[in-house]
């Protein structure tokens, strides 16, 4: 069996959407959800949960007083013994089935020690850009975007330097290695996830993105940590404790190690357009002028036009691919590397488009006029 633990402070509209949510979710892996109410504003929340209790649907536990989100994240992984812990925040949603995913991303090293979901607003965890937002992307619902997940990610792990707390799959062995979350030094909340996930690296776990589990976030509903102020203090924390912590997240963007999987599922929602892709170079001017009045007109007429220049310099992004149509938003990123523009011309060719169209070559490389003969 494993705990779902949901902590709970406010947000009634979004928790009650939460928990139908890991219900109807529910697959082949037993699972009971723990909900902790934090003595929370909202009476009716509380009645709510009672009611679900009543009903068999959870467990409830109640705080007699205001404990904050580490506290209260502590008593929900404590209230078993033997139990794997997934630790959900209370304004997510999750897809049917996302938790026998999660668990097969656990258990196939044994080493994995936690495993987060991919999501909308999750920062490097985020699809379809690093940092996220509270809107879903590509106009999609929940399902769909994690259906496409599903197909074009299946078994696909990406290591990460942290756990991010908002949908966070912890081992019992991994908990029983590291303990709880340090509730003295982080308070009612932010980072405590963190240093968690490099006490546990620092044991030799291994924490992973779960690449084909998409699970909505819209941020900061319930305890709304960062309006007490609370995120430069525990970063503080953070940075004192582990120096190389910084380092070791801005390498994980620099290096974008997860830009594949987000190009697999960008390009799963440009399938089927009538593209039109136009090659040109990085900086403005006028044929910067030429290409947005060329994709207007394009638009118009019913293609959608993709524009693929080199990346910004000290970027490490050797290609990118994004749109112009004005009503669209999302772009397709290649690191640095020998088979970039491969990689590059591979993922266009997946889609069909129906021209290319090249305009300048000045910051590209010669390997952009072989690959366009080839083609």
């Amino acid at each position: 069996v494993v705990d779902v633990v949901i902590p709970v402070y406010r947000g009634r509209e979004e928790t009650l959407a939460c928990i139908e949510s890991v219900i109807n979710g529910r697959g082949s892996i037993p699972y009971r959800i723990v909900a902790i109410f934090d003595c929370g504003p909202e009476q009716e929340l509380l009645e709510d949960l009672v009611n679900l209790r009543q009903q068999g649907l959870i467990d409830l536990l109640e705080n007699n007083n205001n404990m904050g989100f580490v506290a209260s994240v502590n008593r929900g992984m404590e209230y078993s013994t033997c139990n794997d812990v997934v630790l959900l925040n209370s304004d997510t949603l999750v897809p049917p089935l996302w938790l026998d995913r999660l668990y097969y991303a656990a258990y196939k090293d044994q080493r994995t020690g936690t495993v987060t979901a991919v999501s909308n607003n999750a920062t490097i965890c985020s699809i379809p850009a690093i940092g996220g937002s509270s809107l879903l992307p590509f106009g999609a619902d929940l399902q769909t975007i994690d259906r496409v997940c599903q197909e074009k990610n299946s078994g696909v792990t990406v290591e990460l330097p942290t756990a991010h707390g908002f949908c966070m799959y912890i081992k019992r062995d991994t908990i029983s290695d590291v303990g709880l979350f340090d509730v003295e030094a982080f308070g009612k909340g932010y980072g405590e996830e963190n240093d968690f996930s490099l006490r546990a690296a620092a044991n030799g776990w291994r924490n992973v993105a779960a690449c084909d589990v998409f699970v909505q976030h819209l941020g900061s509903v319930s305890f709304g940590v960062d309006s007490l102020g609370l995120t430069a203090r525990n970063l503080e924390i953070i940075a004192g404790r582990y120096p190389d912590f910084h380092r070791q997240v801005m390498d994980f963007i620099y290096n974008d190690p997860m830009s594949e999987v987000r190009n697999r599922v960008q390009l799963a929602f440009w399938a089927n357009k009538k593209v039109v892709v136009m090659i040109s170079l990085r900086i403005g001017g006028g044929v910067a002028r030429h290409i947005e009045e060329s994709a207007r007109m394009l638009v118009a007429d019913g293609y959608f036009p993709l524009l693929l220049t080199r990346g910004e310099p000290g970027s490490r992004q050797a290609y990118v691919i994004k749109t112009l149509a004005e009503d669209e938003s999302g772009e397709l990123r290649f690191p640095e590397g020998p088979d970039a523009l491969v990689k590059a011309f591979s993922d266009l060719i997946s889609i069909s488009p129906i021209a290319l169209h090249v305009h300048h070559q000045l910051d590209l490389s010669p390997g952009v006029t072989l690959s366009l003969i080839h083609i």
